[in-house]
């Protein structure tokens, strides 16, 4: 498998100064990081995460000199094995749907923000480089354990990437578990050349989340299903697409995610199990590639006939989106600070 760190570098930037200086490779005391050139701190490289946290949020970061640029330490491996979750019809399907129609698999390299366990590099073809980041470290070492891929430990809405480097970006359930959405749409903005979000919305049908379908329209909620898994915000399609349109970007495309009859009735199941439990508290099983790979294509003949049987609303609304010309003009006469 071949390495491609420069494409990795060639993006990365400072999350302190976002200057679009980027990072150059360094070693001290036989451990790794990433320096800024600007303001000389020095970000950790820990079990081949780079931990990009800006430096009041980066306990294992220094601040010292650079010296001599040092290899970069971390080689590209194959897919060994993927999150567990992937094995499941809703879960697989919803990923596939999102995949096939927006041609991420015809994409060089596909920039993942909010990429939990990274199943989705799973789904890519093997010449597809894949750069996943998150907030959640364990989240990362266990992805970069199961695809051998590229991972950053970031925040979402202060991203350590230079404006307008990324051709292609993903963003899948993300949103809905952040304290400000607004700050990371303008955050895919300024990074991305055109990228997809998912985000699940109020318009989903009984099947989906049948406790909360009927209390959402008495006012009410309860923490389950759709209000479940850390979800902190929730729009109906129309009010995620403000949102999108709010912080700058157009939306060109857009469809719902994962139709189907059982396909949304078995979340029920998977919301009993899990939907009350906190994100990193959730179990993360790997399940071997090939394994997961020979069942791939039975989910998908499944849903052929599923599909068929209820395509109406359904729980994700998936956005393709652009900068918009004006947010475009904006970044290139500005500098981000």
């Amino acid at each position: 498998m071949p390495s491609h760190p420069h494409t990795l570098l060639a993006i990365l930037d400072c999350p302190a100064c976002r200057k679009n200086q980027g990072l150059i490779p360094q070693v001290f005391d036989g451990r790794s990081y990433l320096a800024c050139p600007l303001c000389s701190f020095w970000y950790p490289i820990c079990d081949e995460v780079i931990v990009l946290l800006t430096p009041n949020r980066n306990p294992d970061g220094l601040r010292r000199p650079l010296g001599e640029p040092a290899p970069f330490p971390i080689e590209r491996r194959s897919v060994r094995f993927v999150d567990f979750k992937a094995l499941t019809y809703s879960f697989y399907i919803r990923m596939q749907d999102f995949g096939a129609a927006f041609g991420v698999d015809k994409e060089p390299v596909v920039v993942d923000i909010g990429c939990s366990t990274g199943s989705l590099a799973a789904w890519l073809r093997p010449e597809q480089t894949y750069i996943g980041f998150d907030l959640s470290y364990e989240a990362l070492r266990f992805a970069r354990r199961a695809s051998g891929q590229f991972f950053v430990q970031a925040d979402a809405e202060k991203l350590p990437v230079k404006t307008g480097s990324v051709s292609f970006f993903a963003s899948r359930e993300v949103l809905e578990h952040l304290t400000n959405p607004p700050a990371a749409v303008t955050e895919l903005c300024r990074i991305g050349r055109r990228g997809v979000i998912v985000v699940p919305t109020l318009d989903f049908p009984f099947l989906y989340d049948p406790i909360n379908w009927v209390l959402v329209r008495r006012g009410r909620r309860a923490k389950f299903g759709i209000y479940g898994y850390g979800h902190q915000q929730l729009h109906d399609i129309a009010g995620w697409r403000r949102l999108l349109e709010g912080g700058g970007l157009t939306v060109r495309s857009e469809r719902p995610i994962g139709t189907g009859l059982f396909l949304n009735a078995f979340d029920v199941v998977w919301h009993s199990l899990f939907s009350w439990r906190e994100f990193e508290s959730l179990p993360r099983w790997g399940a071997p590639i090939g394994l997961a790979r020979r069942t791939f294509s039975v989910r998908r003949a499944l849903h052929r006939v599923d599909d068929r049987l209820y395509a109406g609303a359904t729980l994700s609304q998936a956005f393709e989106v652009v900068p918009a010309p004006r947010a475009m003009d904006v970044l290139s006469s500005t500098t981000v600070s």
